[in-house]
């Protein structure tokens, strides 16, 4: 178990106190402590990571896996000040996988671009975002031209005009359309949205919302997300509406919960916002 598995590379690096892959194993073990059920347990495992990944940090600035731990750790820390350590780790990490001609982990784009969203800064996080919908769609070019040599023409072709930012987030939507909609980006499209919402784009993100929950009918943060609309719009019936869709699929879902009771108080029904 994981617990073994500290103890055995901690004697290790007793005898070798300098080796960069034992501190960073160490840091990335103890990361995975935080599921333990005490407190004082997880804080300890949380500064012995902390430690850990530092000193891995330190060791070898140019390891990319060292400063994506890093990152991840700090993001998870939930303050404004670890939110911008976070990304200078981020921006770290891609400089190294890109000068070792490594492709970059979409997840790190998806990160980065919900960082600056928490940090206030829109358009950086437009950017980042924008990032990762264009290596999905030059990876899917890519496989794509790999597999048929007729369309090696064409495929300059797209791979010059996806090189072009898109200047707005209607247009970002409008360029990857085909791509957002896939499973494997349901979060990242998710977040985009949350951008566009929060960017006043409120009739966007209602668009991306209804799509995701269309293809996805189990994905209850998209329906939230329109049960958050329609209240602010002060529509408490489609608001509420939503949030039954969303209790059907989680009758126990906190944020639905929560929710609906708020609602209820808005009508000045007490009685059932008390038994939410």
């Amino acid at each position: 178990d994981i617990e073994k598995a500290v103890e055995r590379f901690e004697k290790a690096l007793k005898r070798a106190p300098d080796n960069k892959e034992l501190v960073l194993i160490l840091g990335a073990l103890y990361r995975q402590f935080k599921k333990t059920t005490k407190k004082s347990s997880r804080q300890k495992s949380k500064l012995a990571a902390l430690k850990y990944l530092k000193q891995a940090t330190d060791l070898d600035a140019k390891n990319p896996e060292a400063q994506i731990e890093m990152a991840e750790m700090q993001q998870a820390a939930g303050t404004d000040q670890h939110y911008r350590t976070a990304l200078k780790h981020y921006r770290k990490g891609e400089r190294e996988m890109t000068k070792s001609g490594d492709a970059i982990p979409l997840q790190i784009h998806n990160n980065q671009g919900v960082l600056h969203f928490q940090l206030g800064a829109p358009q950086r996080s437009m950017e980042a975002y924008t990032r990762a919908f264009a290596e999905i769609a030059n990876s899917n070019l890519n496989s794509s031209s790999s597999t048929s040599s007729s369309t090696s023409t064409s495929t300059t072709t797209s791979s010059s005009s996806s090189s072009s930012t898109p200047s707005s987030l209607r247009a970002v939507t409008e360029k990857y359309s085909n791509i957002m909609y896939n499973s494997e980006n349901i979060t990242l499209t998710y977040n985009f949205a949350r951008l566009c919402e929060s960017s006043t784009e409120i009739q966007l993100a209602k668009e991306i919302y209804i799509e995701l929950s269309t293809k996805y009918p189990m994905y209850v943060e998209s329906i939230l997300r329109l049960a958050q609309i329609a209240s602010n719009n002060n529509e408490i019936d489609q608001a509420l509406s939503h949030v039954y869709d969303a209790l059907c699929i989680h009758p126990a879902n906190k944020d639905a919960l929560s929710m609906q009771g708020n609602m209820y108080l808005q009508q000045g029904d007490v009685r059932m916002a008390q038994g939410k």
